[in-house]
C-alpha cells in the first residue's frame, strides 16, 4: 500500500486541490492555422478564465510536418504572466517546402500558478491540410493545356451537388480562381432542359513547379435544384492530387452566400430550402431560394 495514500488529507490540502482543479480549468488553449503570403502561421491564443494570476508560461510546437514545412525561429515562446481575464497569443511561422501537407501540429503549453505548482494543458492537435494555397495560376493555350494533359496522370470524383447547375458553374469559376487555378476554358450546352456545363484549370506548383490540371464538368435539369458534378484532376505529381480534388469538392458542396461567397450556417441553409430569407452574416445581403436559380 502507498503509505502517503492511506495518510488523510488535511481540509487545508483538500481546498489547495480544488484551487489547483479550478485554475487549470480556467485555462484554455484555442489554436488555429491561416496562410499569410507564403507562410503558414500557427497560432495560440492561452486565456486566463481563472482566479488567479498564471506565471511563466511556456508554448511549444512539439511536432509538425518537418518533411514539408521549416520553422521560422524558436519552438518555444515564453510569457512571465497572464492576467486573470486576459489572453497570451503566441504566433509559430512555418514555411512549405513541399506542395502538398496533410499533416498535424502537435503543441503544449505548461504554466505555474500562484503556489508555484506546474500545469500542463492539452492542445488539441491541428489538422493542417493544404494544396490549393501553394498554388500559383498557370496561363497556357487550350492546345497547350490538351498537351500537357497527354503526360500527366489522374484520378476522377462524382459527387452530387444541391445547387442549380446553370448557377454551379459560375460559382465553379470563381472557385478556382480562389484556390488559385487559372481558368483557361469554359463551355456549356443544353439538351432538352438538360444542362452541360465544362471548366479547364491549370496551376502549378509554388515551390517545385509541378503542373496540376482540373476538369470540372456540371450536369443537371436547367431548372434544377440539384447537379452531378464530375471533378477530374491530373498531374506531374500524383501525391498532390487526392488533396485538391477534396479541396474542390468542399468548396461546391458548401453553401456560401451569391453575392459575397462567405458561407452560410447550416440553419441559414435550411431556412432558404424551406423557401425563407436570410440575411448574409457577412455583407448584409438578402438571399432567398430565387437567387440560386437561374
Amino acid at each position: 500500500m502507498n503509505v502517503e495514500s492511506a495518510v488523510p488529507q488535511t481540509r487545508a490540502q483538500r481546498h489547495s486541490q480544488v484551487v489547483s482543479q479550478r485554475i487549470v480549468e480556467g485555462v484554455q488553449v484555442e489554436c488555429g492555422c491561416e496562410v499569410v503570403g507564403d507562410k503558414f502561421v500557427y497560432m495560440m491564443k492561452v486565456k486566463n478564465d481563472s482566479n488567479c494570476v498564471t506565471n511563466n508560461a511556456v508554448a511549444t510546437i512539439v511536432r509538425y510536418p518537418s518533411e514539408h514545412l521549416q520553422l521560422e525561429g524558436d519552438s518555444v515562446k515564453r510569457v512571465s504572466r497572464v492576467e486573470v481575464g486576459g489572453f497570451w497569443p503566441p504566433k509559430f511561422v512555418l514555411i512549405p517546402t513541399k506542395n502538398c501537407i496533410e499533416e498535424e501540429i502537435v503543441a503544449s503549453v505548461l504554466f505555474v500558478d500562484y503556489r508555484d505548482q506546474p500545469h500542463t494543458l492539452e492542445v488539441r492537435p491541428h489538422v493542417i491540410r493544404s494544396v490549393c494555397d501553394l498554388f500559383k495560376p498557370m496561363e497556357v493555350s487550350t492546345e497547350r493545356l490538351k498537351m500537357s494533359l497527354e503526360g500527366m496522370t489522374g484520378t476522377t470524383e462524382e459527387t452530387l451537388v444541391d445547387w442549380n447547375p446553370v448557377v454551379l458553374l459560375e460559382r465553379t469559376k470563381r472557385l478556382l480562381v480562389s484556390k488559385n487555378f487559372h481558368v483557361i476554358d469554359s463551355s456549356q450546352g443544353r439538351v432538352a432542359r438538360q444542362f452541360v456545363g465544362t471548366l479547364r484549370a491549370m496551376a502549378e506548383g509554388k515551390y517545385t513547379g509541378k503542373r496540376i490540371a482540373i476538369i470540372v464538368v456540371i450536369s443537371g435539369m436547367e431548372d434544377g435544384e440539384s447537379s452531378l458534378v464530375k471533378v477530374e484532376a491530373l498531374g506531374d505529381d500524383i501525391a498532390m492530387i487526392p488533396t485538391t480534388i477534396e479541396e474542390v469538392r468542399e468548396g461546391l458542396e458548401s453553401w456560401t452566400c451569391i453575392e459575397c461567397g462567405g458561407p452560410l450556417t447550416p440553419q441559414d441553409v435550411t431556412a432558404l430550402k424551406s423557401g425563407m430569407r436570410v440575411e448574409c452574416r457577412f455583407c448584409s445581403a438578402i438571399l432567398d431560394r430565387d437567387r440560386y436559380m437561374p
